[in-house]
């Protein structure tokens, strides 16, 4: 059984080891890397948060004391609790750590004891992780962008009713995840994926935490007690994890990316498309260039409406979610029906485009396969072969007008994340009353309060080395000076207009 030194000593470590970590939100983290910590001293308001400190939904659950614990949160079968994500946990890394009690028997039912659910997502219950006790042991996982598991399962004995445990769960895109048990790794896997993702809330057991409904029901009504939720913004290693558990508070700082070193550098690429020599994203040599979206005014696959693949929101996805397909650690132990996904659906997907021309695609997603036009008169021509093992790819032809686009998938569950269609030349802006911005990265986005709702946002939903924000101001727009940048950053550039 973990016990620790009491939570008074731990949170002065805490406090003493990093109070030099710049805010994120409302409440300062005070640890190298911790965004969020829940102790219970403060009831169901988080100690430490880079987000929101108070719960989102809280209902059937209180707050108890323990003799070596202190404040802990008891909840029931029938909870309703989870907090906010942006800001207090990163898709791309982190570690998660809590201790939980069973308080009733354990058996061979399976349930889970945490979850982190998408900002959107195709699949019904938008489990981008979750923890459980698996019937015969522990189970983990994070959904990486193409609807594939990275999971982990052991096989461990019951815990008793009154024993607390510590379960550390860490992931990372660039090598992969691991499960801790006490402080003793029980389970890894490496590997790579792209992980990169919005998140809504997270929170302990419940059958569903996400946008539209955080509830507990049905096989899902089992409780127990959490204490001192930890989340940090990277990876901790096994040493700083075995420490957790023995009440040292981790020291170490997440790792400083950049793009001189190969395993950020393969990460970058391969999420923008820059990963293959040769091929690399279209470049616009005209002084001055014409971009217009041309935007698909349908899809179906069969007979079904499809929007998923090209709806602007990388989360969602064409198909939907097979849960009992071949993509790996899809398969649960709770089934869910495939609701929304025809047993033959997946194979090909047809996009109806308007009569205008059109000679640019943009594909982020797995999926592989043929991209065939089909002109009016039912005429086919392939235009190009997407590869398999990429995320994204850039494909410019010859102008084509109207007609339809049909990708025929060689993987039948394997996704498109988002597929659109631009129509790119060589031209001026039309001879009429123009807007004109400017770029002005010495300006201070904070110096307008209508940047604050987006700005926030970023901060929420990137990591600080792809936090960069400038503003673009029209001639004569007032500006204040900015401060010097807090550390290096990755080049990613956010263009905000008051």
């Amino acid at each position: 059984m973990a016990r620790r030194v009491s939570k008074s000593t731990l949170k002065r470590a805490l406090m003493l080891s990093a109070a030099l970590m710049a805010p994120i939100g409302a409440h300062a983290a005070t640890a190298p890397g911790l965004l969020f910590q829940l102790t219970g001293d403060k009831g169901l308001v988080a100690d430490i948060a880079g987000g929101e400190a108070q719960p989102n939904f809280a209902d059937k659950v209180k707050i108890k004391s323990d003799p070596v614990h202190g404040a802990y949160i008891d909840a029931s079968g029938e909870e309703v609790l989870s907090w906010k994500a942006p800001g207090n946990i990163y898709a791309q890394r982190g570690t998660l750590s809590f201790y939980w009690r069973a308080r009733d028997p354990v058996g061979p039912t399976p349930f889970p004891l945490f979850r982190v659910g998408y900002a959107d997502h195709t699949s019904w219950d938008m489990a981008w992780l979750r923890i459980d006790w698996n019937g015969k042991g522990f189970d983990a996982f994070v959904t990486d962008n193409n609807l594939a598991r990275v999971r982990v399962s052991t096989v461990a004995a019951a815990p008793k009713p009154d024993q607390w445990i510590l379960v550390t769960f860490t992931w990372d895109e660039t090598t992969g995840i691991a499960l801790y048990i006490d402080g003793k790794p029980v389970a890894t896997k490496a590997q790579a994926a792209v992980l990169d993702a919005g998140l809504d809330q997270f929170g302990p057991h419940s059958r569903t935490i996400s946008p539209h409904q955080v509830q507990s029901a049905y096989q899902f009504i089992r409780g127990g007690d959490v204490d001192d939720i930890r989340i940090y913004d990277h990876a901790l290693a096994s040493a700083s994890i075995a420490g957790l558990a023995a009440g040292t508070a981790p020291t170490e700082t997440a790792p400083e990316r950049g793009l001189a070193a190969a395993p950020w550098r393969d990460e970058w690429r391969t999420r923008l498309g820059w990963d293959r020599a040769g091929d690399p994203p279209t470049y616009l040599a005209d002084p001055a260039t014409v971009i217009r979206k041309v935007e698909f005014t349908d899809a179906y696959d069969l007979k079904q409406r499809m929007s998923g693949g090209s709806d602007g929101i990388p989360e969602t996805t064409w198909p939907g979610v097979y849960n009992r397909s071949r993509l790996p650690g899809r398969h649960d132990y709770f089934e869910l029906p495939d609701w929304n996904t025809y047993v033959d659906g997946g194979k090909a997907v047809t996009f109806t485009l308007p009569d205008e021309t059109w000679n640019h695609l943009e594909f982020q997603g797995a999926a592989y396969g043929d991209l065939i036009y089909v002109a009016a008169d039912g005429k086919q021509t392939l235009l190009a072969k997407r590869p398999k093992g990429e995320e994204r790819t850039y494909n410019q032809f010859s102008a084509l007008k109207g007609g339809k686009l049909r990708f025929d998938n060689v993987a039948q569950e394997t996704p498109i994340q988002e597929l659109a269609a631009y129509n790119i030349a060589a031209g001026a802006e039309p001879d009429e009353q123009t807007l004109a911005y400017t770029v002005r990265a010495s300006a201070d986005p904070s110096g307008y309060p209508s940047l604050d709702a987006l700005t926030g946002f970023v901060r929420g939903r990137y990591l600080p080395d792809e936090r960069t924000v400038v503003a673009a101001l029209p001639a004569g727009a007032p500006t204040q000076a900015r401060a010097a940048a807090a550390g290096p950053a990755l080049p990613l550039v956010h263009i905000l207009s008051p």
